[in-house]
């Protein structure tokens, strides 16, 4: 027996082959919308600022009609001028649906007398901890938006602390050649760093799957990604409650997949004549997004719950995410491990059993090798014939 077909047994035992199905009705929808940009100017290059603010309304309309859980803004609502909120918010403010905002790069683009005033003109300095970065949740599901500009040589005023140890790390940036070593970029500091972990600790536990919104992309990797995007990768991809991320901030937007997670760049709204947004709808099985003018939609698959605890232990699935499987799953793949030994179908299809035949192993042998490889986490445990040594 080849270790492929051991390890496509072993997916197929704990759920985590999916293929999304046809008629299903959402458990949670939202409608997102990523760099507005609005400003009360003229074009420059394909940038529309004015255009915007009709953008925005007709797609508050049709969201409106659609009438999602919710709706979220993935930041640059704005570019230029703090009076320029006065325009473009109202007309997000008609939403009838709950709305939450994401902090991007271009919304403290403001006068300098102003900055401190951000947070509480879009609402954001009474949700979490004040800081931009918060969570809720739906049905289920819980919503992760970070504040990339935690880290930022434009969302604090010069010379303060925060502003000189951002100025210091994009330099760090630059000298070691990184791509993402942009004024233009932010990153996430300690104490969100730390805050994200716990609040995904807190979704597994609560056996939530979880969807992260941020202005910054992390990946794949680039000009426009948070200056400490692997890190913050790394805290993702340890948690298998997470399925999505969603950014902007590159306007051509972007797709990915990476250790099982969907990395979603959603164009800019600015760019051009034609709009760009999208309505997000969560299936048991999948993600379907459709796309609004110059989006894309896309059907992305979710895999099944597989965060209860126990006595099984971890199992490596593909992408090296790390998840948990419960004693049902574990029963329902020692089953099929032994259904389809060598010893099992020769007798139910001759009467006798050849053992000098074998090529799959015999259901005791398939049964030792799945458990091997449960216990140690590792594939290579299910070396088939070589694993029974």
């Amino acid at each position: 027996m080849k270790k492929p077909l051991v390890y496509s047994l072993v997916l197929l035992a704990v759920g985590l082959l999916v293929t999304p199905r046809a008629g299903q009705k959402p458990v949670v929808s939202f409608g997102v919308i990523a760099d507005v940009q609005y400003r009360d100017g003229d074009p420059a290059g394909t940038r529309f600022y004015r255009d915007s603010a009709a953008k925005l309304e007709e797609a508050v309309a049709r969201l409106n009609a659609a009438r999602p859980d919710f709706a979220i803004q993935l930041g640059d609502l704005i570019d230029g001028r703090f009076a320029s909120y006065d325009t473009i918010l109202p007309i997000y403010d008609r939403l009838v649906m709950p709305r939450y905002h994401v902090l991007g790069n271009h919304d403290w683009s403001v006068e300098p007398e102003k900055l401190l005033e951000v947070l509480g003109r879009l609402g954001l300095d009474r949700l979490g901890d004040g800081r931009g970065y918060y969570e809720f949740r739906r049905a289920g599901w819980r919503f992760v938006v970070l504040n990339g500009n935690d880290l930022s040589v434009l969302a604090h005023p010069a010379g303060t602390p925060a502003f000189v140890a951002s100025e210091r790390l994009v330099e760090d940036l630059r000298k070691a050649g990184a791509a993402n070593a942009e004024r233009w970029n932010g990153g996430l500091g300690p104490a969100q760093l730390a805050w994200l972990e716990r609040t995904l600790v807190a979704a597994e536990k609560s056996r939530e799957h979880v969807i992260v919104f941020c202005h910054f992309p992390v990946f794949p990797p680039g000009a426009t990604t948070l200056w400490n995007d692997r890190e913050v990768i790394e805290i993702l991809e340890a948690h298998p409650a997470v399925v999505a991320y969603f950014c902007g901030h590159k306007h051509e937007g972007d797709y990915a997949l990476k250790g099982g997670i969907h990395y979603v760049n959603v164009r800019g709204m600015v760019e051009g004549k034609e709009t760009a947004y999208a309505l997000v709808e969560i299936l048991a099985d999948s993600l379907r997004i459709t796309g609004f003018g110059r989006e894309q939609a896309r059907t992305l698959a979710v895999r099944r719950d597989l965060f209860a605890q126990s006595a099984s232990g971890p199992f490596y699935c593909p992408g090296d995410r790390k998840v948990y499987i419960d004693q049902a799953d574990v029963t329902a793949g020692l089953n099929a491990a032994a259904a389809i030994g060598d010893d099992r179908i020769q007798r139910m299809s001759r009467g006798r059993v050849s053992p000098e035949s074998f090529t799959r192993g015999s259901s005791a042998q398939r049964v030792e090798w799945f458990k091997r490889g449960l216990s140690s986490g590792n594939i290579d445990a299910c070396d088939t014939f070589g694993g029974s040594r």
